[in-house]
This record gives C-alpha cells, sequence and structure tokens, in this order.
C-alpha cells in the first residue's frame, strides 16, 4: 500500500511488464510507450530504457490503473541503493533491542532529477529534460504493482464484505474527465462537462442489499449538482455537497441498492443537472452489505484504504506533499517529515498534529511492519485525512542529538531523552514560525513506542506538557508496564501523569474479541485519576500496526469528530 521509496527500495530484479491486463501475469508483451522504450518491473517500478534521443522529449504510455508516487530519471546513486527492510521480530508485545542496529535512513530519488507527470484521459505522459544524456533510464514509481486494464478491472469484495470500488479502477468517456493518479490527488476529476461520465465493473457477492456511500469532493462555490448512480436494475440520485476544495474527500452516503447475487455489473456515474463550473471529484465508492456489520475483530488484509500517505520526497514543502527536512541546526542525521494540508495556504492558521512513531526493525506474522524510521509513521494522516491539519512526524535521537535512532529514545541503556525532547520543540516551533502552524492546537500522537511517547515525552517536563490540546495514544500507555528506560516505572508515570490536567486522550488499541487486552490494563491504571478526560476504544483490528487509520470504521470516525470539536473546525460529518 505504502509508496515509500525506502521500504520499496531500488533492488535490480528484472522482469518484464504484463501489459494487456491484470489477469495475463504471466504475458512477456512490452508496454507501448511512445518512445519505444524497453521496460521493466521491478517491484512498484516501471523502468523505461531509453537507447537514444526521442523526438518529442517526452514518454507516452496508456493511462494505468494505479496510482502515481512520481517519475524521475535515474542517476548512478540509484543503481547502487538497497534499502534492507524491516527485519523480523518474534514477539509483537515485547520488541528486541538490537545492539548496535542501524538505522536506515530513506533513499530518496535526486529532487534534481524528478520529472515533470501529467495525464490526460487516455493517456499518461511523462517530460523529459532537454539535457539529458543517453542511453537513460526513467523511472514511474507506482504504489502496486502495473495493471494496465484498457477494457475495465472488474473490482471483487474484500474478505469483510465490502466491494471497493477505487478512482483507478473506474473507465472514464468523455472529453475532459480523467483519472488523476498523483496521490494528493487521487481521483475522477476535471468534470466540467456535464455529458462526461465514469463506470466501474465490480462483480457481487452473496449479498443481495448494499448501502451505497461515496467518497466525493467539491471546491468552494461548486456544490450543488446533481448525479445519478446507475447501477442497471436500480438508479440513485446524489446531490454534490461542496467540501471546501475538490481534494476535500468526504464520504457521503447516497442510498440503498438490491442487486442480484454472484452476478457481474457495470456501475454507470453521469451528471444530470450541472450547478457550477465543475460536478465533482470521486477518490471511491464502496457497497457495504445492508444489514451486517465488519467482521470484528479483522485484520488489516481484510479490508481495503481509502487513502494513501504521500510519498516522501525532499525539496520545498508544499500542499498535498510529504517531505523529510530538518533544522537548520541539526546534525546531518537528524531529520522529520512536515505534510501540508491539501487546503493549506498562508492566510490562515492550521492545527498541528505532531507524531512520534513506533519501535523498529518490527515485523508480525500478520504482516504489520515497522522500521522505526520516520517516514514510516501514518497515524496521523489516517486521522486529520488528507486536508485540514498540519502533520509532522518527529524522530527520537541518540543521547548526543547526532542521529534518529529506531528504538526507543536516547543510547542504552541510559536512554536520555534530552536530546529527542529538545529536537521537538525546535521542530514545532519551526512549523509554527514558517507554515502557519496553530501553536495553540497541537494534538501529540503516537503509535505503540509512541503511545508510551506521549506521556513519558509529551509529559516529561512542564515545558513539554504545555504545548499540547489532547493526545491520541494507540497501543501501549506510559506506566502499565515496565520498559527498558530507567524512568519506565509505575511511579514515574504517575507523576508524569499529574501534569495533563482536564485534557483529553483517546486511548485506542487493537481488538481483542472481548477477551482482556492492554486496554483493560489501561483503564485499571487510570482508574482513580480523578481530572484525566479519557476515551478508550479498539480499532476493531487485530494488527499491531497503525494502518488501521487509512481505513474507515467507527473508530477513526470517532477520533476525528473528538478532534475537530477539540480545535474548533467544522465537523467532517460523514458517512464512514
Amino acid at each position: 500500500m505504502n509508496c515509500d521509496p525506502s521500504v520499496v527500495g531500488y533492488i535490480l530484479v528484472a522482469m518484464i511488464l504484463p501489459t494487456v491486463s491484470a489477469q495475463e501475469a504471466g504475458s512477456l508483451a512490452t508496454i507501448p510507450n511512445s518512445a519505444n522504450a524497453s521496460v521493466q518491473r521491478i517491484e512498484n517500478e516501471l523502468h523505461f530504457r531509453l537507447e537514444k534521443p526521442v523526438f518529442e522529449a517526452e514518454i507516452r504510455l496508456p493511462r494505468l490503473n494505479n496510482n502515481v508516487c512520481r517519475a524521475y530519471l535515474k542517476t548512478k546513486q540509484d543503481a547502487g541503493n538497497q534499502d534492507t527492510g524491516n527485519q523480523d521480530a518474534e514477539n509483537r508485545e515485547t520488541l528486541p533491542l538490537v545492539s548496535g542496529s542501524e538505522y536506515l535512513a530513506p533513499r530518496l530519488p535526486d529532487p534534481t532529477q524528478e520529472l515533470p507527470f501529467s495525464q490526460t484521459p487516455s493517456e499518461w505522459r511523462i517530460a523529459l529534460p532537454d539535457t539529458m544524456a543517453f542511453p537513460a533510464t526513467v523511472i514511474l514509481q507506482l504504489t502496486s504493482p502495473a495493471v494496465y486494464a484498457p477494457n475495465g478491472q472488474t473490482c471483487t469484495a474484500d474478505p469483510d464484505g465490502t466491494l471497493v470500488l477505487p478512482a483507478r479502477h473506474g473507465r472514464v468517456f468523455g472529453e475532459k474527465l480523467q483519472f488523476e493518479p498523483l496521490l494528493h490527488k487521487n481521483t475522477v476529476g476535471y468534470w466540467i462537462h456535464p455529458e462526461d461520465y465514469v463506470t466501474w465493473q465490480f462483480k457481487t457477492t452473496g449479498h443481495r442489499q448494499w448501502e451505497v456511500h461515496i467518497l466525493q469532493g467539491c471546491g468552494s462555490g461548486q456544490g450543488g449538482s446533481l448525479i445519478e448512480l446507475d447501477f442497471g436494475s436500480k438508479r440513485l440520485k446524489h446531490r454534490v455537497i461542496e467540501t471546501g476544495h475538490f481534494q476535500n474527500f468526504r464520504w457521503k452516503h447516497v442510498g440503498r441498492v438490491e442487486l442480484p447475487t454472484g452476478k457481474e455489473i457495470s456501475l454507470k456515474v453521469s451528471c444530470k443537472e450541472l450547478a457550477k463550473k465543475a460536478v465533482m471529484d470521486i477518490r471511491q465508492i464502496r457497497l457495504v452489505p445492508t444489514g451486517t456489520s465488519p467482521l470484528i475483530p479483522q485484520r488489516l488484509s481484510h479490508s481495503s484504504p481509502d487513502c494513501d500517505p504521500p510519498a516522501i520526497s525532499v525539496g520545498p514543502a508544499r500542499p498535498g506533499k510529504r517531505v523529510i527536512t530538518s533544522l537548520a541546526d541539526a546534525s546531518p542525521e537528524t531529520y522529520h517529515s512536515i505534510y501540508l494540508p491539501t487546503n493549506w495556504n498562508k492566510s490562515m492558521k492550521f492545527p498541528v498534529l505532531v507524531e512520534w512513531g513506533g519501535n523498529g526493525p518490527y515485523q508480525s506474522p500478520l504482516g504489520d511492519r515497522n522500521s522505526g524510521r520516520v517516514e514510516d509513521g501514518v497515524l496521523g494522516f489516517g486521522l486529520g485525512g488528507n486536508d485540514g491539519y498540519i502533520w509532522i512526524c518527529l524522530p527520537y535521537l541518540n543521547d548526543e542529538g547526532t542521529r534518529n535512532v529506531s528504538q526507543w529514545w536516547g543510547t542504552p541503556p541510559k536512554y536520555t531523552p534530552d536530546a529527542t525532547l529538545k529536537y521537538a520543540q525546535k521542530a514545532i516551533r519551526d512549523v509554527c514560525e514558517r507554515f502557519n502552524g496553530d501553536p495553540d492546537r497541537l494534538v501529540l500522537i503516537g503509535f505503540s513506542r509512541g503511545a508510551i511517547a506521549c506521556n513519558h515525552l509529551g509529559l516529561y517536563n512542564e515545558e513539554m506538557a504545555k504545548l499540547w490540546k489532547g493526545f491520541v495514544c494507540f497501543s501501549h500507555y506510559d506506566g502499565v508496564r515496565k520498559w527498558p528506560m530507567p524512568s519506565s516505572t509505575t511511579e514515574a508515570a504517575r507523576q508524569r501523569l499529574k501534569r495533563l490536567g482536564s485534557r483529553p486522550q483517546w486511548i485506542l488499541s487493537e481488538s481483542r474479541n472481548g477477551k482482556k487486552g492492554q486496554l483493560a490494563g489501561t483503564m485499571n491504571f487510570l482508574a482513580n485519576e480523578p481530572n484525566g478526560t479519557f476515551h478508550f476504544m479498539e480499532t476493531g483490528y487485530i494488527n499491531h500496526d497503525d494502518d488501521w487509520a487509512l481505513r474507515p470504521g467507527p473508530t477513526r470516525q470517532a477520533v476525528r469528530a473528538g478532534l475537530q470539536r477539540l480545535l474548533d473546525l467544522d465537523e467532517r460529518q460523514e458517512s464512514l
């Protein structure tokens, strides 16, 4: 799901791209392209090998059914990059401390080699620089293995029963309507002609009735158009809701539909009334079986996300982009990430979600993974959505403050937090000064190690404690059990907790199917705390993985609504 190049790596294993459809995985044909380049598929990347200059100074290829991270020119340095990724950890709860384990910083393409990417309804285009030397290799980085399905891709139900119709599988018809594959868009958009329309193909299961929800965006002053969802035997109407920006997406319930079981269905979405200049953007449509609830607890692999975190990159921060950055006076081996929402502008202040991530290297039998690096955090993006919040992921530093560490904070055996706290305070001040972050609306969130850090570091002293408006702690809690740090005692944790006051904390854990788990232990630990405002919830998933926040569900919906009330934001009022 995540297109982070530090996870994908640059492992040069030559494979020929299957190019006719997703089903023809054995095909050895070369994907058609205007440059007549040979094409290799390497993990989630397409490598176009150019032996000589091309006439049009671009590569044009058919539109694929994929989301796009970036296009860039491969350098000699890229050829030598190989990321070892996450290593195994046998115990889900007690992560091993690997003596001298190396923190592997992300290997990212040189920003000066990134190439302009654009699309039309039927083509993708990668612009080539005039100064490019040949032979050369151009890389198109995707979020998943390439799918070329010119006749449409049939969507099937997730294991939890939900039918998910993503924008990337929509087939567009008309003059302007098109799939926009870059991650900050990831939508069927450019809908300015009411005659244009989009279709999806899907196959029903044994369910007959479905609740239909649409993830739609619509810019300021452009709402009110009437669209129709035509399932053949049933039609539903939806009046487009204005969301403030075409990339501010909200789930809206459209209605209920009855469909034949075990049949392939074609859904046509068309405009019946154009209210203003543009209709809407569609990121996803979901058909949820009526009268059933998702399997709880379930696995993350049983459900599809409704958002992809932006690809990590370098360069200046801009709306919809997530970049690696560092403080001006910091060591070269320390860094954090910053994401500016799609609706960011200089004229207003934005609340800031400040995230500390989990320990690594970690991998579970369920497929949960975490490297312990800054770029692996996704909890803040999922809880905030792609708009409304600035989101930063902070590092943990060694005792000297000279490098990021992947396990706990500081250096064993002291685990001194001073350098980590100093960096955090400077990074928060920087984002507020340079990017209009609101210092009065900071929320501290964390997963696993980060959940412990919410109190252990966030309430470490009065100076840190006064920063926060609220907290979200997912999986683990400071003081409930002993960890390697000398200050990880029940008594010390209760002293830190005194600095919380009445500020709210959303305390979340994996689901245990009614069995007593860590959430029960945390509730017992906090039973006699008189002042705290605690909200206890299970995620609905058994996974020790913050990817749950990238999926719609009642817990994410409740936390989002709570944060919006806390931070005086307009409620999203979503159906999922």
